[in-house]
């Protein structure tokens, strides 16, 4: 069975991750976008030519994958935070 390639797709999720470029290397932070479909931005910002090994790290991730479910809810408790930071 083939992989789909979700690469064509836009980007729906970002987060913190740690990754190697050869094995037993360094581990570095990254940034990894679309859990990897889309690729990982290095420290200086440069997509690495040679990845071995990554895994995400805490620290951010935003997942807008299904953003459309949560927009309401969102204006809401935007609309709430605004009232306490306001008044």
């Amino acid at each position: 069975m083939r992989k789909k390639d979700r690469s064509q797709e836009p980007i729906y999720r970002i987060e913190t991750c740690k990754f190697q470029r050869e094995p037993d290397g360094e581990w570095e932070p990254g940034i990894l976008i679309n859990e990897g479909d889309k690729g990982i931005f290095d420290a200086q910002n440069q997509v690495p030519e040679q990845i071995w090994d990554y895994k995400t790290f805490p620290g951010f991730c935003l997942d807008i994958s299904d953003f459309e479910y949560w927009v309401p809810y969102l204006l809401g408790w935007l609309e709430h935070i605004e009232g306490l930071v306001t008044d």
